[in-house]
């Protein structure tokens, strides 16, 4: 689940609470109303809460489906780069990727490298690219230029970020010499030797190169740099395509501060489950075990969706990584 998402589902996580009766008022309404009896009581109350994970379960799957604007732009001017700076630490990458579909998933880097491919790639332009559902491959390539003379490891050694942990595969091309000081890989050059990345939710997660719940590369541009990169991405679910750049200490600093927002959400999910578990044994009202079961499930879904659980529940579990989101949806959404 996107930080954006997390106020929906605490909402809607705390919404039974709001309509919530308690044992005598239950009794009060049995009385008033002969006809709804203890199943009945229990099954009303299901009917209430099993609207809530339809909303919430649904909500980040819709908001990935957005298809991307992008017009032809050809060759790509020495504007269009993307200019490092060393007064500047995070660069979104949406408006500077050139980017070209490959239905066939035939092509390689060789090919993709080459001029007459290279003049179909077309501009985004839009700041967070998606593609919904999509069977295809799909070419980025991205321009970029370190023109800083200030010869710190941190403005060398930057961290390139893909914002959704549930892409199947995406390989980095990264052209050999960007770790040299001087030089231009930025060229049109089909016989170019380039160093293969690979990652995705197809690998385990300890073949990532950063341990990290997004896909995360490493990415060396030494000072007085020009080079172009290129990735591949294939994948069986959505395909947002949220590319971020980093510099080494400013990617440190967002994932502290990111890690103790998820620590603080997960762990009142925690505390509110463990507290009407504590009232269902205490009362024996099943509505609060199957409210318990929907806040576990869905929580469990959420956790996946943003990449932890394969960073710390099942990182080499990646056939169950793969299905466990629909196992856990459907789960939280069955009438129980």
């Amino acid at each position: 689940m996107s930080r954006q998402n997390i106020p929906i589902f605490a909402i809607a996580v705390s919404m039974p609470w709001l309509i919530h009766f308690n044992p005598r008022q239950m009794r009060e309404t049995e009385t008033a109303s002969p006809g709804i009896n203890d199943s009945g009581w229990v099954n009303l109350r299901v009917n209430q809460l099993v609207m809530i994970p339809n909303f919430v379960i649904a909500f980040p799957l819709i908001s990935q489906a957005a298809p991307i604007q992008i017009v032809s732009t050809g060759a790509v001017p020495l504007s269009n780069q993307v200019i490092l700076s060393d007064a500047k630490d995070k660069y979104p990458l949406g408006l500077y990727l050139d980017i070209l579909e490959d239905k066939q998933k035939q092509w390689t880097i060789q090919d993709i490298a080459s001029a007459p491919l290279s003049q179909k790639f077309v501009r985004s332009q839009v700041e967070r690219p998606s593609f919904g559902f999509t069977t295809s491959a799909y070419w980025v390539r991205l321009q970029l230029n370190n023109p800083i003379s200030i010869n710190t490891n941190w403005r060398t050694e930057w961290r390139l970020e893909i914002e959704y942990p549930l892409i199947d595969e995406i390989d980095l091309f990264l052209p050999q010499g960007t770790e040299s000081q001087g030089k231009d890989t930025s060229s049109l050059n089909p016989d170019r030797q380039f160093t293969v990345k690979h990652t995705g939710d197809s690998y385990p997660f300890s073949d990532r190169e950063v341990d990290d719940r997004n896909f995360v590369f490493k990415l060396p541009l030494a000072n007085q740099t020009a080079s172009t990169i290129y990735l591949r991405f294939q994948t069986t679910s959505t395909l947002p395509l949220h590319l971020t750049l980093w510099s080494l200490e400013a990617f440190s600093q967002a994932r502290a501060r990111e890690q103790f927002s998820y620590g603080c959400f997960y762990g009142i999910l925690f505390v509110m489950s463990g507290y009407n578990f504590l009232l269902y044994l205490v009362l024996r009202d099943r509505s609060y075990l199957y409210y318990v079961i929907f806040v576990v499930a869905a929580g469990l879904q959420f956790f996946t969706t943003d990449g932890l659980a394969a960073q710390y529940l099942w990182p080499n579990l990646v056939w169950w990584n793969n299905v466990a989101i629909i196992v856990l949806a459907a789960i939280a959404r069955s009438p129980h």
